[in-house]
């Protein structure tokens, strides 16, 4: 109630600008978000933390080799095309899903359109899968 002007103030006029702002917001972030489509092999590096990386419009299997694990790397695959996509391992890493563990230099793959997974390194030398996967994926 508005005193002032005698009136009524109704809430949801009070409440759509801290809306509208948060709408904002979360399209802001979602724009931000980054997916690589790569057709052939490809170092990922470092800038590519936290981005989505597919072989969208590949004609063969993709390989992309991890970069060292160092704590705080998290990277995003996702299965366009019905080709491997592998993510390989460097030197002595090796990559966990579940009780499996791939050998040192080991890969995981998978051909399957809609497979998704997340590596995500937790200390040097091992990368895991914190839960967020879809489709079965083979480690080697």
């Amino acid at each position: 109630y508005s005193a002032a002007n005698n009136r009524r103030i109704d809430a949801k006029y009070l409440l759509k600008p801290i809306q509208d702002e948060v709408l904002n917001l979360i399209a802001k972030a979602y724009a931000e978000e980054t997916t690589l489509d790569k057709t052939a092999a490809y170092p990922v590096v470092a800038a590519d933390n936290k981005k989505t990386i597919t072989n969208n419009g590949a004609g063969a299997q993709v390989i992309l080799t991890l970069p060292a694990a160092t704590a705080g790397k998290e990277f995003h695959f996702y299965v366009a095309a019905a080709f491997n996509l592998r993510m390989l391992a460097v030197g002595t890493d090796t990559i966990r899903l579940g009780a499996t563990v791939s050998a040192a230099a080991g890969y995981v793959e998978n051909a399957v359109i809609g497979s998704f997974i997340t590596l995500r390194c937790l200390h040097a030398g091992l990368w895991i899968c914190p839960g967020r996967l879809m489709g079965a994926w083979t480690v080697v």
